[in-house]
């Protein structure tokens, strides 16, 4: 037995210079604020801070799935809040987590899905999913506001609608007037399209077109992960029925060819009506309705469909000079 020397315990200082280090590479826009470790194996994790900032100033906390109808939903009317309130003392910080297997560098994982929309807000990955653990975050999104490192009010929901966004913002405008009681602000934010709750979440492996109901099929070239599929072959399609009235993809690119990938979208044997198309929902000259995947995220296709049985069927025309790679098929509901 070779006699190793003793490990010398760090100070509280010393501690708090380490976890900065490490834990650096998972913020990006702003230098680590806090973590939520653990003080011994088999504990819940607790927050600990690490820059006096945190008790100096307001923050307003969202904890979400990005991938997830609730997260895209959340992360829009956070957006918003931060043009409304930024300026009224209140700093934003969105931490993600996902089940999604995203790159292990967590700065590309982030950078891949928030780089375009939301660069303007410092993001945390969390990815061993501590954050979550901690504030309880098992499905839908919670918002957090704490002030000088105190909690102010922790609100969460599995599937919101529209009118709970309503309810968390009339608290942080609560928060602002107890400040300032006369404080002129805006009326609560309300997005015009409706607010969709997930009904189920597909993911795209080998096994999910291996099911015999007949549910899901495809032709083409594909390369199969546990959790995706490559789509590597012109003309490839992939059908399926839903009897969802709101349908999502994720998708990513993985080819450099420079052109970004394209799918095209029918529903019932035809191009899905201007009326049913969602946000990233396009159009071409033709009336053909397509999606196009600029670099990762969800791309909201239809919304307020039919209530019945679907049979959706995308095709992808340019798969083989431009692949990329999807994660989930989402099907959802509109909650109003």
């Amino acid at each position: 037995m070779v006699w190793k020397p003793k490990e010398r315990e760090l100070t509280k200082e010393e501690a708090v210079v380490q976890a900065k280090k490490e834990y650096a590479p998972f913020w990006l826009g702003m230098r680590p604020l806090f973590v939520a470790a653990r003080s011994a194996a088999g504990q819940l994790p607790q927050l600990f801070p690490l820059d006096d900032k945190f008790k100096k100033e307001n923050w307003l906390i969202l904890f979400c799935d990005p991938f997830s109808f609730e997260g895209n939903t959340s992360l829009i009317f956070f957006q918003e809040w931060k043009k409304r309130y930024s300026d009224l003392g209140i700093q934003f910080i969105i931490i993600f987590s996902t089940t999604i297997a995203l790159e292990k560098d967590a700065k590309k994982a982030m950078d891949t899905v928030f780089l375009k929309y939301y660069s303007n807000i410092p993001v945390v990955y969390d990815f061993d999913q501590s954050f979550m653990e901690l504030f309880e975050v098992q499905q839908g999104s919670r918002f957090v506001l704490f002030s000088e490192g105190k909690l102010f009010f922790s609100r969460h929901e599995k599937q919101p609608l529209a009118s709970w966004y309503g309810v968390i913002e009339k608290e942080v405008q609560a928060f602002l007037r107890k400040q300032d009681s006369g404080l002129a602000l805006l009326p609560e934010y309300r997005i015009t399209e409706s607010v969709v709750q997930s009904q189920k979440v597909s993911t795209l492996s080998s096994a999910l077109f291996k099911s015999k109901n007949g549910t899901w099929k495809r032709d083409g070239k594909f390369i199969d992960h546990p959790d995706c599929v490559e789509v590597h072959e012109n003309g490839s399609t992939i059908t399926f029925k839903s009897k969802a009235t709101c349908l999502a993809i994720v998708v990513r690119v993985i080819g450099k060819s420079g052109m970004a990938p394209r799918g095209l979208v029918e529903v019932d044997g035809r191009s899905v009506f201007d009326r049913y198309g969602d946000r990233d929902l396009q159009f071409d000259d033709s009336g053909n309705s397509f999606f196009q995947v600029a670099q990762a995220g969800l791309l909201r296709l239809a919304k307020e469909l039919p209530a019945q049985e679907h049979e959706v069927v995308l095709t992808f025309p340019t798969a083989g000079s431009a692949p990329f790679i999807i994660y989930r098929i989402l099907e959802g509901s509109s909650a109003g």
